[in-house]
């Protein structure tokens, strides 16, 4: 009986079409480079901020570039950040963005091979980091990830 039925299931079931399921991740377009200027009312907000042309370089995983020349091939450590604005960064020129200081930093003081990736986009909260995480993040194989998603996550009604 059960392999009636299973032969009937079987030919009712190659009617149902499936899908493949995609995973839609807040993030830069890949392979791309801009030079970004705050407006005016941009600039009203802040402080310090100068009105220029900031370089923002897009590496093929959707990464903004840390401005860093680090044998990306080699043995590294890497860490990458996950976050919102104050992770991204993008009116900072781009080797004074934190995770290419801190990329700087810990090749200076311990000699040994790390790398940064910087994955904060405006406006993402834990969930959206979490996604881009399991997305483009474990392909990496990071040695440390960090979720930076305080303010945003603050804010969620």
């Amino acid at each position: 009986f059960d392999i009636v039925v299973g032969k009937i299931n079987k030919s009712q079931q190659e009617i149902i079409l499936t899908n493949q399921r995609v995973l839609n991740l807040r993030e830069f377009s890949p392979n791309q480079y801009l030079e970004i200027t705050p407006d005016d009312k941009y600039l009203e907000m802040t402080q310090n901020l100068v009105k220029k042309a900031y370089s923002v370089n897009i590496d093929n995983n959707g990464f903004i570039a840390n401005g860093n020349n680090i044998d990306q091939f080699s043995d590294t450590y890497s860490i990458i950040f996950f976050g919102g604005s104050s992770t991204e960064t993008l009116f900072v020129n781009e080797r004074s963005r934190f995770p290419s200081a801190i990329e700087r930093s810990l090749i200076d003081s311990d000699g040994f091979n790390i790398r940064t990736l910087n994955g904060g986009v405006s406006g993402n909260h834990s969930v959206h980091s979490l996604l881009s995480y399991i997305g483009k993040g474990l392909p990496e194989k990071p040695s440390h990830v960090v979720l930076m998603n305080n303010i945003n996550d603050m804010i969620i009604n």
